[in-house]
């Protein structure tokens, strides 16, 4: 009774002799063996391999795949509500930033090259 009352009871903190005691729970069977959650039964079926027609030609892949291919194809074809899906999935995984205004550096020649462009073309200009 000495540590009962060194034991402050609220919130959270209920009374020792209420709490589980250790090795007991209420779920005595726990979860059973082999039983599989929603994400993996949602994995393995998108993993899993079908086979559609696209034009009557057969093609095979995942059916993650699968449905990419058919959401983009719609989408490219003038569906909008295949493009109102498609296009937040793209910038939400690939990102928004323009891929084609990426910066290279020039290699020395065509950088000297380059200068020597912009000088002429300033000289002509000033003379």
């Amino acid at each position: 009774m000495a540590e009962d009352r060194d034991y402050e009871v609220g919130y959270g903190k209920p009374p020792k002799h209420s709490q589980f005691k250790p090795g007991s729970s209420g779920n005595r069977k726990g979860r059973p063996k082999g039983a599989r959650g929603l994400k993996t039964d949602l994995e393995e079926e998108l993993k899993s391999r079908h086979t559609i027609h696209i034009n009557r030609t057969p093609v095979t892949a995942s059916k993650q795949r699968l449905m990419i291919k058919t959401l983009a194809t719609r989408a490219a074809t003038g569906d909008l509500k295949a493009a109102q899906i498609l296009l937040p999935m793209i910038i939400q995984i690939l990102g928004s930033e323009d891929r084609g205004t990426e910066r290279r550096a020039l290699s020395a020649q065509d950088q000297s090259i380059l200068d020597d462009f912009l000088r002429h073309n300033v000289r002509e200009r000033d003379g």
